[in-house]
């Protein structure tokens, strides 16, 4: 990664209106070999360590530095799209840190963030839990990150924090620092990190597979507007704005302007929290789908289809 990207806001969410939404990785010259510093932390004591994708996907060659002042080639397994990666070097009883739950985790809560900002290693910023559920999703390079239930703290983020922990009071991770907010490229207060039980869902297939199986419904959707809850006479779901082809969804009898409201047994809020249940379903499971049609409920049984995203599934 050679600069910051600067991503187009979100129309969905008002507050990132306001800010730039960037990728807090070192600003390097261009049109020269670019080294990179970014954060990471050890997950596994056999040598795994979890990092964002941004900071090692796009890599020649990735270099582990520990604290102890060793030095590891190491090996990258990455999930793109959620932007996490896993490290993996040649090394055996490593100090993991102990994985705590994000969804314990409340406004409020003390936040404590480690990292390398501008290739200081080893730094510590302190700061709460500023907010909880934050959505966003763009393109770098070709590549669709889609951030959801992003965890918001003041604790200070900056170029090369990427990758690093949030911690909670007890040392646990609740999070991977991966963005900021700001005006400038510069850490003002607004700081997002991916909760760590979003990671916890892709590290076993990370290490099992090298890559993150995903589901895949196949619907175009649009946010539910005060507009649309008045004319199709439903307050909380999702519109169905077109219908891939050959799709679960089309096998399963799913239409445009449907209104899903449910997968399984679990409300539909939002387009980001119907993308993460079905992206949690495995492929090949059957899932009940409740949409409003006409003002009149339906039930359907869909069968998960593999994320055509998913490296290798063409």
């Amino acid at each position: 990664v050679d600069s910051p990207v600067q991503a187009m806001p979100s129309p969905d969410d008002p507050f990132f209106r306001q800010f730039p939404f960037r990728i807090p990785t070192p600003e390097m010259p261009q049109k020269q070999q670019d080294v990179v510093y970014g954060s990471g932390v050890i997950v596994g004591s056999d040598g795994y360590i979890l990092t964002n994708d941004h900071v090692v996907g796009g890599a020649d060659k990735v270099i582990v530095y520990l604290k102890d002042g060793r030095k590891f080639d190491g090996t990258v397994s990455r999930d793109p799209r959620g932007d996490l990666a896993l490290v993996k070097i040649d090394a055996k009883s490593l100090p993991a840190i102990k994985l705590g739950d994000s969804t314990k985790v409340k406004p409020g809560h003390w936040a404590i963030a480690i990292g390398s900002p501008f290739g200081l290693d080893q730094t510590v910023t302190v700061g709460v839990v500023s907010a909880i559920g934050r959505h966003e999703r763009f393109t770098e390079e070709g590549i669709e990150r889609n951030y959801t239930n992003l965890i918001q703290t003041d604790a200070a983020i900056n170029r090369g924090n990427s990758g690093g922990p949030l911690l909670n009071v007890e040392g646990q991770q609740i999070g991977v620092n991966a963005a900021i907010a700001s005006p400038t490229g510069g850490f003002v207060g607004l700081g997002f990190a991916i909760p760590i039980n979003t990671a916890k869902a892709v590290l076993d297939d990370l290490i099992r597979d090298g890559r993150v199986i995903r589901g895949w419904l196949g619907v175009g959707t649009q946010e539910l507007t005060p507009e649309f809850q008045e004319y199709y006479s439903v307050q909380k779901g999702v519109l169905v704005s077109s219908v891939v082809d050959g799709s679960p969804a089309e096998k399963a009898g799913i239409a445009e302007e449907d209104v899903i409201t449910k997968i399984g047994q679990t409300t539909i809020e939002n387009v980001f929290e119907l993308q993460r249940l079905v992206a949690g379903l495995k492929p090949g499971t059957t899932t009940l789908v409740t949409a409003m049609r006409q003002g009149e409920p339906y039930v359907m049984q869909a069968q998960i289809g593999l994320s055509p995203l998913t490296p290798g599934s063409r």
